[in-house]
């Protein structure tokens, strides 16, 4: 992911979870007549909900990888909405379309810190802050905007504007990992030989990587003569 890309991404997820967070409670009385008992329940169990996607990122991020994680979040949001404007009149689809919602929310949103992060190695910590601000006025308005599309749509517009916040973070992550047509070229190639490397090779790894990525760099000393695996303390 390039600079450019990761606060857009930020904005984005965050928009699209926030429009629809901010108007739950109401949509669940006005369109179910859930209590102010109910809600508080339902609170509790979307509070539990994020809490388990968070808590599961870091397994998804290591098993398929951040880029992956991340889109399947957004898939899951984007299952939600469509579970949100199908509910009609049944609350248990409602409640159930909402979980799924947040689910995929929190999934999405938590991976992609660390893709935002990995974006300028160099920058770090002003990619984070430039990030964060982003999605911070990405939230702000957006609680605003989908305040007045309930109003005026119902949960039908706050709906499209979560699905094309969300559309639009699935666009900036698949064309920033978009390859140059040179290195795309070279995939398309005959595979690679190792018995015919024969410079000097240190495969390197960061403490932190996927573990595929583990995987790969360890196992490349059984492949090529003379190739050592490295691990480097604190990296990603």
């Amino acid at each position: 992911m390039n600079g450019t890309s990761a606060p857009k991404l930020r904005a984005t997820s965050a928009m699209a979870g926030l429009s629809v967070f901010v108007i739950s409670g109401s949509w669940l009385d006005d369109a179910f007549g859930v209590s102010t008992g109910g809600i508080g329940a339902a609170a509790m169990l979307f509070g539990a909900t994020e809490l388990v996607s968070s808590l599961a990122s870091a397994a998804f991020a290591d098993r398929i990888g951040k880029l992956r994680t991340t889109l399947g979040g957004l898939g899951a949001l984007l299952a939600g909405l469509a579970l949100i404007v199908s509910a009609d009149d049944r609350l248990w689809m409602g409640v159930g379309a909402l979980v799924v919602f947040l689910f995929g929310f929190e999934l999405a949103f938590v991976v992609s810190l660390s893709l935002v992060s990995e974006s300028m190695p160099d920058a770090r910590g002003s990619t984070l802050a430039v990030g964060n601000a982003v999605g911070t006025v990405a939230r702000a308005s957006g609680a605003v905007l989908t305040g007045w599309l309930y109003d005026v749509h119902g949960i039908n517009g706050t709906a499209a504007l979560a699905a094309a916040a969300a559309i639009v973070a699935v666009s900036s992550l698949v064309l920033s990992r978009r390859m140059p047509s040179s290195l795309a070229d070279l995939r398309r190639t005959a595979p690679w030989d190792a018995a015919r490397i024969s410079a000097p090779v240190l495969a390197l790894h960061g403490e932190h990587a996927g573990a595929h990525h583990r995987r790969a760099m360890t196992g490349l000393p059984d492949m090529i003569a003379g190739c050592r695996a490295v691990m480097v303390p604190e990296a990603g």
